[in-house]
């Protein structure tokens, strides 16, 4: 009898830890279908930040270029911030004034500052890394929000330099497009909220083009991003990333 009960306990242990391999590899996978989703080559784009806080409501236009995961160039195109640009060059970001005619490295706890006064920092343009890189799988489930079925992954930091220890990616299971994300600290504070409420589809990519973003530090304040124009995989001059354009 005790043989048998053994071999029970043995037998299930297996299938709960076989189960839990399975649903870890599973979770991988899901990751790696999102970031091929990801995958663009170029991007363009034009489009618009909205700020909502306790001042009212602002928006500022901009344009946007991007190479791979390590490059990208914002140029404001409104009247109050025209001619301001930011440069992402792999962990590098960089700033340009035009009355100041100074470009501008961030670096460390300043890297933390809202970006444009948004809920966005530019902390959050920096990366460019694989998540399975800088991640562990902590957990997957299932929800569905707004009609839309989702698996939600939870993901803690495998390496200390990096913005958002723990977070937690809702992926679309239809598209593999991120639906919503939350950024934790070690703590497990929540940091920021990302919602996608609208996406664009093109050459095969689903691509959000409406992002709502909340700095859940701050109070009565929110951000929303609108991607009115995009192109991919169009050929872009290198010199786009370069700091001699920069300042040009």
């Amino acid at each position: 009898m005790l043989n048998k009960i053994t071999k029970c306990v043995v037998s299930s242990v297996a299938v709960i830890f076989v189960a839990v391999l399975v649903q870890a590899q599973s979770a991988e996978d899901i990751i790696r279908r999102y970031e091929q989703n990801q995958n663009i080559k170029t991007m363009s784009a034009s489009g618009k930040i909205v700020i909502y806080n306790q001042f009212g409501i602002q928006e500022k236009a901009f344009k946007i270029w991007s190479r791979g995961t390590d490059d990208s160039l914002i140029v404001f195109t409104s009247k109050d911030e025209s001619g301001q640009k930011i440069l992402r060059s792999k962990k590098a970001v960089y700033l340009y004034y035009p009355d100041a005619e100074e470009i501008i490295r961030l670096q460390g706890a300043a890297l933390r500052n809202s970006l444009a006064g948004s809920d966005l920092s530019y902390e959050d343009m920096t990366g460019g890394k694989s998540i399975l890189d800088q991640y562990v799988i902590e957990s997957i489930s299932e929800e569905v929000i707004d009609t839309t079925a989702c698996w939600v992954i939870k993901i803690k930091a495998k390496v200390n330099d990096i913005p958002y220890p723990i977070q937690k990616l809702w992926i679309d299971k239809k598209t593999y497009a991120l639906k919503k994300s939350e950024a934790y600290s070690l703590a497990e504070k929540l940091l920021k909220t990302v919602y996608v409420k609208d996406y664009t589809s093109i050459g095969g990519f689903v691509i959000p083009s409406h992002i709502v973003v909340q700095d859940n530090l701050k109070k009565q304040t929110k951000t929303e991003l609108i991607l009115e124009t995009i192109r991919i995989n169009e050929a872009l001059d290198p010199n786009l990333f370069s700091l001699q354009n920069l300042s040009m």
